[in-house]
């Protein structure tokens, strides 16, 4: 039987033909049972002798048997069956084709025709003492868990069991002690007895002691006032009561009635604050014409902080994402009805100047250093009247715009947009 070869199409069932030695050459002959190409495919081959495939079967196959060439196209050969072979395991033995138990001492481990037992154990039992009470005082085993030896403890009448150490069992039967006094119990010590006393443990024993007279919080003994103050709490530091205007609450905090905070900072630094309330109402404490300006600031760490709020001096509602430059919130158009030429105010951002003249006028646009407005502002122009209005930059001011400055005919429209610090674009309805 050959199999494995490098050229598969060379395995196969072979011939001894020639024997080799050392200068003649081994010669096989494909063997007549399996020379031709309709008696390869599917046939079997049992080895019954060998170093290593001895007792094995082998199954040869090719890829396509209706164009199978001998020589020349693949043989498979697969092994499909092989003869049992048995390994006593670990505690087992093997005799022949049966396994027995083995056993390293019968006094520990019986092995009997059907069943494995534990072998029978010796017990003895002895007595510490003669009474008709009996409690189990000691358990000999042996060192794989069974039980040798029980020694018996038998009590005396009207006696108690305790523990004394300096006994082989650890234990020893005692009569119990009289006591006909509270100095009789051994951690109580009773010294010039008077009515009124009460007993208090002072770390090693009770003893009795006066009631204390408490004229004042600091007469307790876990209580240390200190500089006391109007409106100061007690509060534990965790070895006394102190005094303190700066309470802290370890747990929850529940207060029923309003909350009157009156300092001039207030900090929470929880991580979700929860308001019941629809309102929240800044700068309370603004009683005249108003000059602060109310808001929400948002901390960013080391980015810088955005900034909602209400700016009092353009009355408008703003915003700011690099905490420097405010964009108004724009909501209704508000408009600025000009009856003249007209220079824009810092007040005009985001409105409407309406130019309402009969004859030609100019709205102009004055320098930053004049009127600083923030890069992105836009003010909307509208010409109202017959007379045409012409936008017109102011001293160092360049306005970009395409074909002119001129809003072309009544009820034209164009919006300003600043670009730069002077820098302006006009977008709408213009001529040159």
């Amino acid at each position: 039987m050959v199999k494995n070869q490098t050229n598969a199409a060379h395995n196969g069932r072979y011939t001894l033909t020639t024997v080799g030695d050392g200068s003649t050459p081994w010669v096989l002959t494909r063997s007549t049972l399996e020379d031709d190409a309709n008696e390869i495919p599917g046939s079997f081959v049992f080895v019954n002798d060998g170093t290593t495939n001895e007792a094995r079967g082998f199954v040869l196959s090719v890829a396509n048997p209706a164009t199978f060439t001998v020589g020349t196209d693949d043989i498979t050969v697969t092994q499909f069956s092989q003869a049992q072979a048995y390994i006593a395991g670990a505690g087992l033995v093997l005799n022949g084709s049966t396994f027995d138990v083995a056993t390293a001492s019968s006094s520990r481990i019986v092995v009997n025709e059907n069943n494995i037992d534990l072998a029978s154990v010796n017990t003895t039992s002895s007595n510490s003492a003669t009474s008709n009470v009996t409690i189990i005082s000691s358990i000999t085993t042996d060192s794989y868990g069974r039980v040798t030896n029980i020694e018996n403890a038998q009590g005396i009448d009207g006696y108690y069991l305790k523990s004394n150490t300096s006994t082989t069992t650890g234990l020893e039967w005692a009569a119990i002690p009289p006591v006909s006094a509270l100095d009789d119990i051994g951690d109580v010590t009773i010294t010039s007895a008077s009515s009124g006393q009460f007993l208090k443990w002072n770390g090693s024993a009770w003893v009795n002691d006066s009631i204390p007279i408490i004229n004042a919080l600091n007469d307790v003994g876990d209580v240390t006032i200190t500089s006391v103050a109007e409106n100061q709490l007690l509060q534990y530091n965790g070895s006394a009561w102190v005094n303190t205007s700066d309470p802290t609450v370890g747990g929850n905090l529940t207060i029923s009635g309003n909350l009157i905070v009156s300092g001039t900072t207030t900090t929470v630094n929880s991580e979700t604050l929860t308001i019941n309330d629809n309102i929240i109402v800044l700068n309370n404490n603004e009683a005249g014409t108003p000059s602060e300006n109310a808001g929400i600031e948002v901390q960013r760490g080391t980015s810088t902080n955005v900034l909602l709020r209400w700016n009092e001096a353009n009355d408008c509602w703003e915003f700011t994402n690099d905490g420097a430059t405010y964009q108004r919130i724009v909501g209704d158009t508000i408009t600025n009805a000009q009856s003249a030429s007209y220079t824009l105010a810092l007040a005009d951002r985001s409105k409407m100047i309406e130019m309402s003249v009969a004859s030609g006028n100019t709205l102009t646009v004055p320098p930053n250093s004049s009127v600083a407005y923030p890069v992105g502002t836009t003010i909307t122009v509208l010409q109202t009247g017959a007379g045409q209005t012409t936008i017109t930059p102011g001293s160092g001011v360049t306005i970009n715009a395409t074909p002119g400055l001129k809003l072309r005919a009544q009820w034209s429209s164009a919006t300003l947009i600043k670009r730069a610090t002077d820098t302006w674009v006009a977008l709408g309805d213009l001529a040159a």
